[in-house]
């Protein structure tokens, strides 16, 4: 149980200073990064977050660390294409409401590549990236769940195939 709380504060820390780097990648404005940070970081529910066992400080610790990747990305394209496409990977293993991203980061990109400030080979070139590392890191799960259950995201079953399938447990009232 310790070790689970420690992974929450871990990726709570990941979190604080994917934040900050980013910010300050961005801006080079240390200061600046400082106080944005500090008015994320002191929100009760962020903080709080980082003290229990969940799920929260791992989905927000890895979305700082694609904020922090795609931000040196656009500094450096070349030197961290692999970061990207990890960060991006490691994204669909934390929850499946991350899934939301996925169109307006190609609207972005694509937006990008349109006005002529990012070249189309990179965009492809992220894509390509970003799809790599899903299927290295997130895919095991996805093909786990696929044999388990019969679909890649379990929890979009309806309740009535879940108990069928033994895993919804019967309502205990507190």
């Amino acid at each position: 149980y310790q070790g689970a709380r420690l992974a929450s504060l871990a990726w709570g820390l990941v979190f604080i200073n994917g934040l900050f780097f980013t910010i300050r990648l961005l801006t080079a404005r240390p200061l600046l990064s400082a106080i944005v940070t500090a008015a994320f970081a002191f929100i009760p529910q962020v903080l709080f977050s980082f003290c229990y066992v969940n799920a929260e400080a791992h989905s927000m610790g890895i979305a700082a660390l694609l904020a922090y990747t795609l931000a040196r990305f656009w500094k450096k394209p070349a030197a961290t294409l692999v970061m990207v496409g990890l960060a991006g990977g490691l994204l669909f293993s934390a929850k499946y409401n991350f899934f939301i991203y996925v169109p307006f980061l190609a609207a972005g990109f694509g937006c990008l590549a349109y006005r002529g400030h990012l070249p189309w080979s990179s965009v492809f070139r992220v894509a390509l990236a970003v799809a790599c590392g899903a299927i290295l890191v997130s895919g095991f799960w996805y093909a786990r769940n696929y044999w388990l259950y019969g679909t890649p995201m379990p929890l979009l079953l309806g309740e009535e195939r879940l108990a069928q399938l033994g895993v919804l447990r019967e309502v205990v009232p507190v």
